[in-house]
């Protein structure tokens, strides 16, 4: 049997869907409670929430599989690629995006780093992010693993690395530095530090590619969704942020907003 490469996909958006079906489907239920016995009650909502599942976690996979190609795709386009690169994927998490620019190389390589191995201060966070780690399949082994599946793993090395600590690349080593929803995640405190570490590790004419939400406050406040459980990182996250750093440092600075994923932005820096 043929194997295929698994990236994940927002598991939030699937119990969210989950959880409203059911509702509705209990609404149903009591209002007609008195007709039916509970065997038959039982069996159509079995029946109701397995179909459910089916359309709403197959097919909403595909349609986000689908948007996080494109944008992907317009990354490589934008990166214009000769074939030679030396690439570095900040939070490679499945692998996704390195996999996807490996496949353009010829003689170049791309290094995916991520944490992988975390540290939690309860048992009640490590069991949800390692929910969270299986759901997306962040894990180096997965990340390996499609990379062996895509023919791509002579062109993808993936380290355990935190690009806010200390990493072992030398300066001006990477042509390209990439991010998919990673920076944003990095604490304030670590921002700077953070921000510093890939100016130097980037050649001079390199480029940084980064997919990152454009302000998470706005998109928070927009969906209703601000309280305190947010890390202060995610509230103060905004795009220009980044912008006001890098073009103190000599980069030209471009912003793609992006159309399949409201809120988010393609930020474009060539280091002068």
């Amino acid at each position: 049997m043929k194997q295929t490469a698994y990236y994940g996909y927002p598991l939030h958006s699937i119990i969210l869907r989950m959880l409203l079906f059911i509702f509705i489907i209990l609404l149903i239920f009591e209002s007609i409670f008195l007709q039916f016995s509970y065997y038959i009650i039982f069996l159509i909502s079995c029946f109701s929430i397995l179909l459910y599942t089916y359309i709403g976690i197959i097919l909403f996979k595909k349609s986000f599989q689908n948007r996080r190609i494109l944008y992907l795709k317009k990354m490589i386009e934008i990166a214009n690629l000769k074939g030679n690169e030396t690439i570095l994927d900040i939070g490679t998490g499945a692998g996704i995006l390195a996999i996807g620019f490996a496949k353009f190389l010829k003689d170049g390589k791309v290094y995916g780093i991520d944490i992988y191995k975390h540290k939690y201060d309860s048992y009640k966070d490590f069991f949800i992010n390692k929910i969270k780690i299986d759901f997306f399949g962040n894990t180096l082994k997965n990340a390996q693993r499609n990379a062996k599946i895509e023919f791509v793993e002579d062109k993808c090395k993936f380290i355990t690395a935190d690009i806010t600590d200390k990493i072992d690349f030398p300066n001006n080593f990477f042509d390209i530095i990439l991010s998919s929803t990673a920076l944003y995640c990095i604490p304030i405190k670590k921002q700077t530090h953070t921000f510093q570490t890939i100016d130097k590790i980037l050649k001079k004419n390199g480029k940084i590619i980064f997919f990152e939400p454009e302000s998470m406050d706005k998109f928070l406040k927009k969906k209703g969704k601000i309280n305190f459980s947010y890390p202060e990182s995610l509230l103060k996250w905004d795009i220009n942020i980044l912008k006001e750093y890098f073009e103190k440092n000599g980069y030209s600075i471009k912003i793609f907003k992006n159309v399949e994923f409201k809120e988010m932005c393609i930020f474009v820096g060539e280091k002068l």
